[in-house]
């Protein structure tokens, strides 16, 4: 076998041996297959995890903090608030974990002000009509819930302020400018069923007013009530009995409403007294806005006492809060 020096005066290495090594040392096209898979794996972990996703509280390129878990009060544009703990957060916007409604990204720009909180308040379903707990004046049997309320506003004269002291009793005040201010009261709850597959409910209260300087209304004057309804709280039907009272009188009223959707924002409402021998009947709309905290009542009113009828508009504004 030839033999090639590797330089003078050095060891003879057998060209055999020679093309062994340079086998040995030569790659092996599968596993450069293996190694680069795997090379690409460790690649693309190591970007998701240090680069993707950064560790909490941690900053990425983008500005955008993770898991920083605050707990903040946010007051949106659309008058809406919103309560949860922040999961993300960046110029542009957050991502907000709340109860009820799960994980909502809000774009920063939607944000009139941002509050940080201790605890999240417990969160409860909006109601799908606000003012299920009466009709243009008389009430049903459906109550507010506790921390409820509205404000109401008739022909710019009467106003009234009502407050869901629990979920079973409700209180308000009545005012009338350069009359007289008053007190009303309801009782009751659900008897069987619920509000949102229908029910029956009843509750039962009262309504004075006190005459403080004209002696317009000669001494106090109110209705005594009790009412049952039934049905949902998007659309129910109520009849009630009272007494209608002042110092000088009593007398026996009788009520009937109903109240029916025609949508989501819109119901067609209708309420009717019998008063000995006068009738007043009503028939009208009820719309609200689109996140139905304020509602605009309109009806036309026929008074009757049998001989005379006198048609009257009537028109009222309610702020709802919770």
């Amino acid at each position: 076998m030839p033999e090639i020096p590797l330089r003078p005066g050095g060891k003879l290495t057998p060209v055999r041996k020679t093309h062994q090594v340079i086998e040995y040392l030569r790659p092996n096209p599968n596993a450069m297959k293996i190694n680069a898979t795997a090379l690409f794996v460790l690649v693309f972990l190591a970007v998701s995890l240090a680069g993707l996703n950064p560790a909490v509280g941690q900053t990425d390129s983008l500005g955008t903090v993770v898991g920083s878990g605050e707990l903040v009060r946010l007051d949106l544009a659309n008058g809406r608030t919103l309560e949860g703990e922040i999961l993300e957060e960046n110029e542009a916007y957050m991502r907000v974990r709340t109860e009820g409604l799960g994980i909502l990204q809000v774009q920063k720009i939607d944000i009139l002000r941002r509050t940080t909180i201790d605890r999240l308040t417990p969160y409860r379903e909006p109601r799908a009509n606000p003012q299920s707990s009466r009709y243009y004046f008389a009430p049903s049997g459906i109550q507010l819930r506790q921390g409820e309320g509205y404000y109401q506003n008739g022909y710019l004269l009467y106003s009234q302020v009502s407050y869901g002291v629990t979920d079973n009793l409700t209180i308000g005040v009545p005012l009338i400018p350069f009359i007289g201010a008053g007190l009303t009261g309801k009782l009751g709850g659900t008897l069987s069923g619920d509000l949102e597959n229908g029910g029956v409910h009843a509750s039962a209260g009262g309504i004075v007013l006190f005459d403080w300087s004209t002696n317009f209304l000669e001494g106090p004057v109110g209705i005594a009530f009790a009412n049952v309804t039934f049905g949902r709280e998007v659309s129910n039907f109520t009849m009630s009995v009272g007494n209608a009272f002042s110092e000088s009188s009593n007398q026996l009223v009788w009520n009937a409403s109903f109240m029916v959707p025609m949508n989501d924002q819109t119901w067609l409402m209708s309420e009717n007294y019998v008063l000995g021998e006068g009738i007043l009947a009503s028939i009208g709309i009820r719309r609200a806005s689109k996140s139905k905290d304020s509602l605009f009542d309109y009806a036309m009113v026929m008074v009757t006492d049998g001989e005379f009828t006198v048609p009257l508009p009537w028109i009222s504004w309610t702020f709802s809060f919770d």
